[in-house]
């Protein structure tokens, strides 16, 4: 397990990534292309991005132009804050709606994006 993710061994050096969007590949040279997925899977009505075990869309957030987890993610991994998302799209989350959507993305994301953020230290 690295970082919470859970690799299976299907042949030597090739890995099948568990939890994340069920991709086969060597973890090395190919993280990045999983994490890659990972910001390009779309926030609303995500049936892996769920809010009290609900699809959810936040129309405002998507008028803004927030439609891909990119859009809230720094490029090291790190979450874009509340401020910061205000200052690139106006006002388009509470800190309520905000809360619930970082609280609605999958574990097995976020663990993906602080790998992206280690491996990006390292370079």
């Amino acid at each position: 397990m690295i970082c919470g993710i859970e690799f299976r061994i299907i042949k030597k050096n090739v890995y099948y990534c568990m939890g994340i969007i069920g991709k086969s590949f060597h973890p090395k040279r190919n993280m990045e292309k999983v994490c890659i997925e990972v910001n390009n899977q779309v926030l609303w009505m995500n049936s892996f991005l769920k809010i009290g075990g609900e699809l959810f869309l936040m129309n405002s957030a998507k008028r803004a132009g927030i439609t891909y987890m990119k859009d809230i993610v720094h490029d090291d991994g790190r979450f874009l804050s509340l401020d910061e998302i205000h200052n690139r799209n106006g006002d388009c989350f509470t800190q309520m709606q905000y809360n619930s959507l970082i609280s609605g993305i999958p574990k097995t994301w976020k663990n993906c994006l602080k790998l992206s953020k280690l491996s990006s230290k390292r370079s």
